[in-house]
């Protein structure tokens, strides 16, 4: 079996490969974070990580404890791996607030928003309300893990 070593070009990603023709078609990824990001499989794959690996890793935490792990990568990769900085007072940073009903629902309630200190570890705040609002919407189960 002969291996070759292909370079990817610089924002695109393998999209097939047909072993007949030998060849292999590139697409283009999405410069929108909100647009590749749709399932938890997204987020494990913008880190790098298989998802088995992580699941075996953390086996013998608790729920909330994996749940903590699952965010601190969602929003990570909705911030795309930058940190908020707390030396400038003019970058906004979100975090969202959750409520229970009293029937046992768990949903977003609205968000916080501070120009510098915080009421949340950084790790767990968005640079973007727009972001903020599609992970909370799509990972909802995450938070609920996290948080309850």
């Amino acid at each position: 079996m002969k291996t070759i070593q292909i370079q990817i070009p610089d924002g695109y990603e393998i999209d097939n490969f047909d072993p007949k023709k030998g060849e292999v078609k590139f697409k283009k990824i999405p410069k929108d974070i909100k647009s590749r990001l749709k399932t938890m499989d997204d987020v494990y794959s913008y880190h790098g990580i298989n998802k088995e690996e992580f699941e075996k890793d953390f086996e013998n935490l608790t729920t909330d404890e994996i749940g903590y792990r699952k965010v601190k990568l969602i929003v990570s990769a909705y911030n795309d791996n930058e940190k908020p900085d707390y030396s400038n007072t003019d970058q906004r940073k979100y975090f969202p607030r959750f409520h229970r009903s009293a029937s046992g629902g768990f949903s977003y309630y609205g968000y916080g928003t501070w120009t510098s200190g915080s009421d949340v570890g950084v790790r767990l705040e968005f640079l973007s309300y727009e972001n903020l609002l599609d992970a909370v919407e799509k990972f909802l189960p995450e938070y609920e893990q996290f948080l309850t």
